[in-house]
């Protein structure tokens, strides 16, 4: 009787124990690699550098001219860069500061711009990156379009 009571008594400390119950090494898989992650270098996804891409070229259409810094009363690109967006589409839209300057641009324009200027740095990095091996040189520029009506700003 002592035995089995024995027995048992070593039998629930082995099941109290906090350590972890012993196993065949050989059998055993390597613990798991830790992964890391570096989100400057992370590609953005497709659909989100095609908005970028065409916001950038709506951008240097149609807002660059007082956006690039002659104009004191409008912010320049790294100011709009630091806009949310449900800023920079107040601003856009109907009623916004720039209401009359967004019926130049359609829908889909707009919310290109919007993602253009609402972008994460990496994304804004990697756009850089293409443009720069697609032109290394800077020479690539837009065609006069003549059907295009160009906003003419009045000097005071």
């Amino acid at each position: 009787m002592k035995r089995h009571l024995l027995a048992a008594s070593a039998l629930a400390l082995a099941a109290c124990t906090s350590a972890p119950p012993a196993t065949d090494t050989a059998s055993s898989a390597s613990p798991p690699t830790p992964t890391t992650t570096t989100p400057t270098t992370t590609p953005q996804p497709a659909n989100v550098m095609a908005a970028v891409s065409g916001g950038k070229h709506v951008y240097e259409t149609f807002c660059a001219a007082c956006h690039s810094g002659g104009d004191e009363t409008a912010p320049e690109l790294k100011t709009l860069h630091t806009f949310n967006r449900e800023r920079v589409s107040t601003a856009l839209s109907d009623k916004g500061l720039m209401a009359l300057q967004s019926t130049l641009i359609n829908a889909d324009q707009r919310e290109q711009v919007i993602a253009f200027l609402t972008a994460p740095p990496a994304a804004l990095a990697q756009l850089e990156a293409a443009n720069k091996s697609a032109d290394p040189a800077g020479l690539k520029r837009d065609a006069y379009r003549p059907e295009f009506s160009y906003p003419v700003r009045r000097v005071r």
